[in-house]
Formats: C-alpha cells, sequence, structure tokens
C-alpha cells in the first residue's frame, strides 16, 4: 500500500517470512529467521541481536524445525513456544499445547481521543504483568481505528497511533500475554473524509484492505498476535452473508455507522464493501501467518451463520468469534465440528451458558467486554486493583 503523506511506515526491522523459533526469554521476545539469524523486539521494532540463551537452536537444518513455527527448548528450560497457533478447533501455543484463551478488552484505541491513547501507550509491561496475575489473564483486545493507523495519527502526547498500538503490543507480549487487534472503528473515503467516527455496518474497499495489509506487514514476525478482521458487522440490507463474506464488488451499497458507539446512522453515503475473504487475502499477502478471527452477521451474534461468511485461508489459521454467548449449542458444535476454534471477543456474562467451566470444556476463548480509558487517564494502573475487570461488578471467576 502506499504510506499516507506524513505517516511513518510500520517497524519490523529485521523480518524475514522464515521465522523459525520465538522466545520469551526475561520478558524480551526474540525471533530466529531461517539463516539463524535472531532479532529481538525493542520499542515497536526487530533489533538484531544473539541467541538469548546460547542453546536454543531452530534452524531449518536442524531437525526440529518446521515451517510452522517450530519449538525447542534449552537445558535453561525456555521453551520457544510463545504463539498463537489453529490446531483443528483449539487454539494451541507453537509447541501445540492447547490455549484456554481469557482476558479483557481494552477500549481506547479505536476513539478519536489522543489523550484516551497515550493512557495505553504509557502502560508498561510491569503493569500488564500484574494485571495478569491478578485476574488470571493471558490475552489482551486491542480494539483500533481504521484512519487513525492508515494515516498515523498523532496523540496529544505526540506519539504517533502505529507506534502508540506498536509499544502496547509489545509490552503486553513482555508480560506473558497475547495480544488481539481488532478493527473496531472504521468509514469510507466518501464519509468524513474517512475519519472513522464509529462503527460502520460493513468495512470499505477504500481503507480495510489497505489497513489490514499494513498492520500485517507491521506484525507478521510476532505469532503471538491474532487479527481480528471486524467487530460486530451489522450489515444493513440484502445479500448480508455474501457481501460480509466476498464483499460487495463493484455495487455499492449505503454506509450506516454507529456514530460515536450510539446510534446507528444512515449517512446516505454509497460505498463498495470489503469482505473478509479480501481481508484474508491482504493480510496473507504480505506473508503474515497470524492467526486471524472473523466474526459473523447480526452484530456478530449469528454463530448459526458463521460456516456461512468463512473465508478461504491457504494456512488454515482461522478462528470463528461470537459476542455476548448467543447462540444455541447446536450453533457452537457445528463449528467445531468443521474444525474451527471459537472465541468470544466480548461478553459481560456466560451465566445462560453454563458458565467458565462450559467453555473450558469446549476450548472456547472468552474476553470480556470491558475495560476502558475513556477518561484519559495517564496510564492504565488503576485497572489493575479495580475490582473486578468486568461489567456492573460482576465478578470474575476465570481461575
Amino acid at each position: 500500500m502506499s504510506q499516507a503523506k506524513g505517516a511513518t511506515k510500520p517497524t519490523a526491522a529485521g523480518f524475514t517470512q522464515g521465522v523459525v523459533a520465538l522466545a520469551l526469554v526475561n520478558n524480551v521476545i526474540y525471533q530466529e529467521n531461517a539463516t539463524c539469524a535472531w532479532w529481538m523486539w525493542s520499542n515497536g521494532a526487530w533489533v538484531a541481536t544473539v541467541n538469548p540463551v546460547g542453546a536454543i537452536v531452530t534452524c531449518p537444518s536442524s531437525s526440529s524445525s518446521s515451517s510452522s513455527g517450530a519449538s525447542s527448548s534449552s537445558s535453561s528450560g525456555v521453551a520457544t513456544t510463545f504463539g498463537i497457533k489453529t490446531v483443528g478447533n483449539k487454539f494451541t501455543d507453537l509447541s501445540g499445547n492447547v490455549l484456554q484463551l481469557q482476558g479483557e478488552a481494552v477500549s481506547a484505541l479505536e476513539i478519536n481521543g489522543g489523550g484516551m491513547w497515550d493512557g495505553v501507550y504509557n502502560t508498561t509491561s510491569v503493569q500488564w504483568a500484574s494485571m495478569k496475575s491478578k485476574w488470571n489473564m493471558n490475552i489482551i483486545r486491542l480494539p483500533v481505528n481504521e484512519y487513525a493507523w492508515v494515516h498515523n495519527v498523532n496523540s496529544s502526547g505526540g506519539h504517533s497511533y502505529q507506534t502508540i498500538v506498536q509499544t502496547a503490543v509489545s509490552n503486553i507480549n513482555k508480560a506473558g500475554m497475547y495480544a488481539i487487534i481488532d478493527l473496531h472503528w472504521a468509514a469510507p473515503n466518501g464519509y468524513n473524509g474517512g475519519q472513522a467516527n464509529g462503527q460502520p455496518g460493513y468495512l470499505d474497499q477504500d481503507n480495510s484492505p489497505a489497513f489490514w495489509s499494513s498492520v500485517a506487514t507491521s506484525f507478521k514476525g510476532n505469532p503471538a498476535v491474532a487479527f481480528e478482521l471486524f467487530n460486530e458487522p451489522y450489515g444493513l440490507g440484502d445479500n448480508s452473508y455474501a457481501y460480509l463474506k466476498n464483499g460487495s464488488g463493484t455495487t455499492k451499497v449505503t454506509f450506516f455507522d454507529q456514530v460515536g458507539g450510539k446510534n446507528v446512522v444512515n449517512t446516505g453515503v454509497q460505498f463498495a464493501v470489503a469482505g473478509h475473504q479480501q481481508l484474508v487475502d491482504a493480510i496473507r499477502a504480505t506473508g503474515a501467518t497470524n492467526v486471524i478471527l472473523y466474526s459473523c452477521p447480526a452484530w456478530d451474534g449469528q454463530l448459526s451463520a458463521s460456516l456461512a461468511v468463512r473465508p478461504a485461508d491457504p494456512l488454515n489459521q482461522l478462528g470463528a468469534t461470537i459476542h455476548y454467548a448467543q447462540g444455541s449449542n447446536a450453533d457452537y458444535t457445528n463449528v467445531l465440528n468443521a474444525g474451527v476454534p471459537i472465541i468470544m471477543t466480548e461478553f459481560y456474562t456466560m451465566a445462560s451458558r453454563g458458565g467458565y467451566a462450559w467453555a473450558k470444556s469446549n476450548h472456547i476463548g472468552y474476553v470480556m467486554w470491558g475495560a476502558n480509558n475513556w477518561g484519559s487517564a495517564g496510564d492504565l494502573s488503576a485497572m489493575i486493583n479495580n475490582a473486578p475487570w468486568s461489567y456492573n461488578g460482576a465478578s470474575v471467576a476465570w481461575q
């Protein structure tokens, strides 16, 4: 994609597509590429370094290597397993150990509020680690803004948006947690100059494929990051399944916008829809092998339609999302039986579904909605002891 005027190119220094090992050593992420060179993630970029513990060797010549990211361990007990992949209908680490993903969505980066962004940027890996420990979490979901990323908008504190997201992900990873980047707010160029001020019914061909191409380029060397294509498609009108899966081609539809996350507005603007398949294709064209999460129709609530809108992925690294534990037991079973893992990327409670025990028994991940920095706090440290990270004071009982 072409860079917006004044935008900073996403940093992925030293990355090659042949990543064969990933290690978390003393809260620093390291990767080894196919030429046996090592890199460390520092301040939003991969920086050349040396083998972190010496004993880890996972080059193509090694019998332990594989194209999907090999795993090995050293005499010091450090295992190169830190990342997410899908194996059948389960999420696993890079060694194939089943992961029970459980965590929190942190709202701020999707909103046009530079002060809100700075609080996420300023939260250190130590603070994230405290949250991880207190709430027994292993994943954080970051809703983001299409326009802010593509145009690399500055925050109130003068930090570029891409740097803010990259730094937040780096600190979350350093704390030993995985990250989800979720495209939450977006808009076509014909509306507000493309400046996203709410959640659309569909994503747009103007910017959404370019957004995901850029994000994938930035994070393709980090398998501890999953890409959630679109938060809650509500696609009003006909052909919602077809448009959500494959886009509308040259056909233009009316742009509906949930302005400020509140009321849905008919803007009258006509635009071309970008579907799941276009976004997956844009991501894979960069060489990114990250797990991709796709949504179902009706505000990500119609799980019965999940398989109908599933895109094709040449790497078979897809997961299905659902919000608020909606759907019947048969809906969940059908998706799982099709070999697709499920993660609830927003929920308040699962009481009607048998609680956390039910989700765990089916290896379904869950991410609560949500914590936020709508008050533009300087960092997220107050959330460490906010009891609990949940909706309306309902107790978190994941442990």
